[in-house]
């Protein structure tokens, strides 16, 4: 092979070289953007599962004390529904001046 033509071949597979490089970086660029917007999307959804699950804690508390505290039943029958007991008094006022 002449020299010409070797350099020609060299050339030619460098430009292929650096063009697969090219190629490959921006495949590599493109899969690391995709991976951390996936990753924000993942660490957003436990965050708002996490606060969700503490919310059905709360109310699986609630519930319970409902069911099994009279004197929860007892406060929020009063607070709620203006309950009285025997004897009892509900005087109710008006907070505008």
């Amino acid at each position: 092979m002449k020299t010409g033509a070797k350099v020609l071949v060299m050339a030619t597979s460098l430009s292929i070289s650096g063009l697969l490089t090219l190629l490959l970086a921006r495949a590599t660029k493109t899969s690391w953007n995709e991976y951390a917007h996936r990753r924000h999307c993942e660490e957003r959804i436990l965050q708002e599962t996490q606060i969700l699950k503490e919310k059905l804690d709360a109310e699986e508390y609630y519930l319970n004390a409902l069911l099994n505290d009279p004197a929860c039943v007892e406060r929020v029958a009063r607070q709620r529904l203006g309950a009285s007991g025997p004897h009892e008094f509900v005087f109710h006022f008006e907070s505008g001046l």
